[in-house]
């Protein structure tokens, strides 16, 4: 079973663009992706075998900001750029499955891949002014926010004279990327504060249960709980962040210097009744 989501969803003020608000301009482009997979298998014989996969992917690319050379001017500029994925748990687990028979063997995996690009990208020579006065300046935020909150679970049971099984649960990022980017000789001004922030959270938990039993049994398995977040505000040559009040950039955490939070667990249990068991399992957990 497989399932895959790509999504790229670009917003911006075009190049060369001039827009003037009396108000708030907010400028949001986010993508949420919510997604699942389940599957049971159950097989007996004299010889047995099964096999059950489940594997999700999402890929999503969003962009939020302003073109090259756009002249923006607005009491309040909001401009964020959020990646979101939801995998909630599931009755039962992902997979869950059993063989019998005098030789039985059995395999299970669930895996989920993600990959996040996240930008809030002023193009080069922009001009963002914040207009009125110090004590009327309203908010000018740039913000780019990626978070991940998945569950994932796979038990296997395999009973016979002789007897095998292997599974895995794994959740992990090829890539976690949120960044704020500023081009070569753009302008942001303000009568208030300027905030730039890049930043993410995450809370994944995955489990692995091998069960065998036999006289001689082999049980492998692997549980992977993986998310490497990279956070960038960068601000190029030429460029002029000039604001009356504080210009608070921050990456991984808030500006109050809270860290972002992330909770990562992998567990990976195995059981043998037998006379001879085979174990070969392990759980990591990475960050």
């Amino acid at each position: 079973m497989t399932g895959v989501q790509t999504c790229a969803l670009p917003i911006s003020v075009g190049e060369n663009a001039v827009v003037t608000v009396a108000g708030t301009l907010d400028v949001d482009s986010t993508s949420t992706a919510t997604l699942n997979g389940r599957v049971r298998a159950v097989s007996g014989g004299l010889l047995a075998g099964a096999g059950a996969d489940v594997s999700n992917g999402v890929t999503s690319d969003v962009t939020a900001g302003f073109g090259a050379n756009a002249r923006i001017a607005a009491r309040s500029i909001l401009v964020n750029a959020g990646n979101v994925l939801e995998k909630p748990s599931v009755s039962g687990g992902n997979v869950k499955g059993g063989t019998g028979g005098l030789i039985s063997g059995a395999s299970a995996s669930s895996v989920t891949t993600v990959s996040f690009d996240t930008k809030v990208d002023v193009g080069a020579g922009a001009v963002i002014s914040g207009t009125g006065t110090e004590a009327t300046a309203g908010e000018f935020v740039l913000a780019a926010d990626n978070r991940i909150r998945a569950v994932d679970s796979v038990a296997f049971t395999t009973g016979g004279a002789l007897s095998g099984a292997r599974a895995q649960s794994i959740v992990k990022t090829t890539q976690d990327k949120a960044t704020v980017a500023v081009g070569t000789g753009a302008r942001l001004t303000s009568p208030g504060d300027i905030e730039m922030s890049a930043r993410g959270s995450g809370s994944v938990n995955v489990a692995t249960n091998v069960e065998t039993y036999g006289v001689a049994t082999v049980a492998t398995g692997n549980s992977v709980a993986e998310i490497r977040p990279v956070n960038l505000v960068t601000i190029g040559s030429g460029a002029l962040v000039a604001a009356t009040g504080n210009v608070l950039v921050s990456t991984g955490t808030d500006t109050a210097f809270n860290r972002d939070a992330y909770a990562l667990t992998a567990r990976m249990d195995s059981f043998a009744g037998s006379v001879i068991p085979i174990d070969d399992i392990d759980s990591d957990a990475t960050l």
